[in-house]
C-alpha cells in the first residue's frame, strides 16, 4: 500500500441518467463520450441511432455502410430523417447508383415510426414511399419540400419541384398513420372508391398546392378520426374551399389553424360552411383573412362548442362595437379565451384607443373570457 487511493468509479446506472440530462447532446460530443468506456457505448449508441438525421448523399452512404457492419443498430432506429440533394448549379445532376443503394437500402429499414423525406426524395415522393418497408409501422410522415436552401420548391429546378401524388395505394399502404405534414409541396389526390384504413389524428399542410382532386379524398370515409387540422397557405382563396369541405366530413375536428401567409384582402375565410350538425371545433385560429361580423356570425352559429378563438391579422374589419355585441349576444357559450388583433381595419388598419380596447375588456370580463390583446 502507497498511501493513495483509486479515484472513485462513475456507477454505470447512472450513465443513461446523465445523457438523459441533456436533451441537446452533439452528435460529436456522443461519439466522445463513447469512447470513454466500454460502458458508455450501448447508451450512447441508443440515443445516437434512435433517429438519424442525414442531409446528404455522402451521409446516407457512409451510414448505409455502417448498417451493413454492424446489423444490431438497425434494432435501435425508431425515426429517420432524409435530405439529400444533389448541387445544381448548371441544370439536373442525376444520383449515381451507388448513392440511390444506399438509399434503397435506408428505406429498407423495418420498425420505423417516424420518416421526413426532404430534399431531392421529396421530389415525386410517391416513388420513395412505395419502397418504404416500414409502411405498416409508420405513425408520423413528413414530407418537406422545402428544399436545401429553405427557399421553396421551386429554387431546385423548374422540372424538379417537390410533389406527391395520394391515391388508395397510398393510404391502404399506411394503415396506422396518424400524423401527416406536408411542407411546400405539389399535392394530387386520387379519389378513393372504398373507405380508408388510415385514420389520421392530425394533418398539417404549409404551403401546399392541391393541384387536382379534393382534400376530403385523402381519407375517404375516415375523417372521423381527425383532430387537428393546420393549414398555412400562399393561396388562401384556393384552399379555404378544401377546409371547407373537410369541416363538413370531419365531425370530430377539434383544432383548427387557418393562416394565409400574405394578407388576402377580400377572402373571407370558411364562408357558407354548412356543417351537418355544427363543428366539433373547441380552438380555432384564423389569420390573415378578411373577416367581418358577418364571419363571427358564422362562427357563432355552427362552432357553438368553441372554447378558444384567434383572429388575427391586418384585415379584421370587426370593430370594439362588434366584438362587444357578438359577446353580449350569448354567442360561444363555452368561450373561455379570446385574442383579437389591436385594430379594425376601416380600411386602413387602425389601432383601437384605450377606451375601444377596454370596451372589449369589458365584455370578455362580463363572461369570464380571458381577453388576449396588445395595444
Amino acid at each position: 500500500m502507497n498511501g493513495t487511493s483509486r479515484p472513485p468509479r462513475l456507477v454505470d446506472d447512472l450513465i443513461p441518467v446523465i445523457l438523459d440530462s441533456n436533451g441537446h447532446w452533439w452528435p460529436r460530443d456522443l461519439q466522445r463520450l463513447a469512447l470513454v468506456s466500454y460502458a458508455w457505448i450501448g447508451p450512447v449508441r441508443r440515443r445516437l441511432y434512435s433517429s438519424p438525421n442525414l442531409r446528404s448523399y455522402r451521409a446516407c452512404t457512409l451510414f448505409a455502410r455502417t448498417l451493413a457492419s454492424n446489423p444490431d443498430l438497425a434494432g435501435l432506429i425508431r425515426a429517420l430523417e432524409l435530405h439529400p440533394a444533389v448541387e445544381r448549379l448548371s441544370g439536373y445532376v442525376g444520383i449515381s447508383e451507388k448513392e440511390m443503394a444506399s438509399i434503397r437500402s435506408i428505406l429498407s429499414l423495418e420498425g420505423l415510426r417516424k420518416v421526413t423525406l426532404g430534399g431531392d426524395l421529396a421530389v415525386q415522393a410517391d416513388r420513395f414511399l412505395q419502397t418504404l418497408a416500414s409502411s405498416a409501422s409508420l405513425v408520423e410522415l413528413n414530407i418537406d419540400g422545402s428544399g436545401p436552401t429553405g427557399n421553396g420548391t421551386a429554387q431546385l429546378n423548374s422540372h424538379r419541384v417537390a410533389s406527391l401524388e395520394w391515391d388508395e395505394v397510398m393510404a391502404f399502404k399506411f394503415p396506422r398513420l396518424r400524423h401527416l405534414r406536408l411542407s411546400d409541396v405539389q399535392l394530387t389526390i386520387v379519389p378513393s372508391f372504398m373507405p380508408c384504413p388510415t385514420r389520421l389524428t392530425s394533418l398539417t399542410l404549409h404551403n401546399v398546392d392541391i393541384v387536382d382532386g379534393v382534400l376530403s379524398d385523402m381519407c375517404h370515409e375516415a375523417w372521423d378520426c381527425l383532430r387537428v387540422l393546420t393549414v398555412t397557405t400562399k393561396s388562401p382563396e384556393a384552399m379555404d374551399e378544401h377546409v371547407r369541405t373537410l369541416l363538413e366530413v370531419c365531425k370530430n375536428l377539434d383544432t383548427l389553424h387557418f393562416d394565409a401567409c400574405h394578407e388576402a384582402p377580400g377572402v373571407e375565410a370558411l364562408t357558407d360552411v354548412q356543417p351537418p350538425a355544427g363543428i366539433s371545433l373547441r380552438e380555432l385560429r384564423i389569420s390573415g383573412f378578411d373577416i367581418t361580423p358577418q364571419f363571427l356570425a358564422s362562427i357563432g352559429r355552427v362552432c357553438e362548442g368553441l372554447r378558444d378563438l384567434s383572429v388575427a391579422g391586418r384585415l379584421v374589419r370587426v370593430t370594439p362595437e362588434d366584438w362587444a355585441a357578438f359577446l353580449a349576444s350569448g354567442a360561444l357559450p363555452g368561450l373561455q379565451r379570446l385574442a383579437t388583433p389591436a385594430g379594425t381595419c376601416r380600411p386602413p388598419f387602425s389601432h383601437w384607443s384605450q377606451g375601444m380596447g377596454q370596451q372589449v375588456e369589458a365584455a370578455c370580463a362580463a363572461r369570464n373570457i380571458a381577453l388576449v390583446s396588445s395595444y
